[in-house]
């Protein structure tokens, strides 16, 4: 896999909420992220800690590469990333994440085609399901449901604030997890103080 683990950052937003905060509902949920212009065989391997969230990012423009791999280093994530969704299918195959921000418009394989693969590659596999949240430059409106059918659990507006994003991961990762200076509480829990 041309693939390694590198340690980023990102940002959140929703495209139905202008308001920058995470919606619930038919509003609309939008977690998005970016990650560094280098291809994933560049990116420095480093060994996360028990508490440091596991994100793939999948996105195949460099300057939100850039950009979320910086938002996502401050808050202490490791994150890994994939050039397009082929790349994240496989990564997702071999390595359990626990959040993926996913681009849905890229060469080789789009975000929702991979997206349905990776749904289906954890039935298969009875494997937990992994929290995709589509990060995309479009406006997309529709109500949580339209999303969910689509294999997608929230959606982020590109580019977003760091603070949008820490919410959105806040929200989407599971118990133990320590994001900036807040631990994550579980999966809809609201966050404790870090």
């Amino acid at each position: 896999m041309s693939a390694t683990a590198g340690r980023e950052t990102a940002a959140f937003g929703t495209p139905a909420c202008r308001a920058g905060r995470f919606c619930s509902g038919c509003s609309g949920s939008s977690p998005m992220f970016a990650t560094p212009a280098a291809t994933s065989a560049t990116l420095a391997r480093t060994v996360p800690d028990a508490t440091s969230p596991r994100i793939l990012v999948v996105e195949d423009h460099p300057p939100l590469q850039v950009l979320t791999r910086a938002m996502l280093d401050k808050m202490g994530a490791t994150t890994w990333l994939a050039q397009h969704g082929g790349e994240a299918y496989s990564m997702a195959c071999e390595t359990e994440f626990d959040l993926i921000l996913m681009d849905l418009q890229m060469p080789v394989l789009d975000g929702l085609s991979a997206t349905r693969k990776i749904r289906r590659f954890e039935d298969d596999h009875a494997r937990v399901r992994v929290p995709v949240v589509a990060y995309t430059a479009s406006v997309y409106s529709g109500c949580e449901s339209f999303w969910a059918g689509l294999g997608i659990d929230a959606v982020l507006e590109k580019p977003c604030r760091a603070r949008e994003l820490q919410e959105c991961l806040l929200h989407w990762l599971p118990a133990g997890r320590v994001v900036g200076n807040a631990r994550t509480p579980g999966r809809g829990a609201p966050a404790q103080p870090g």
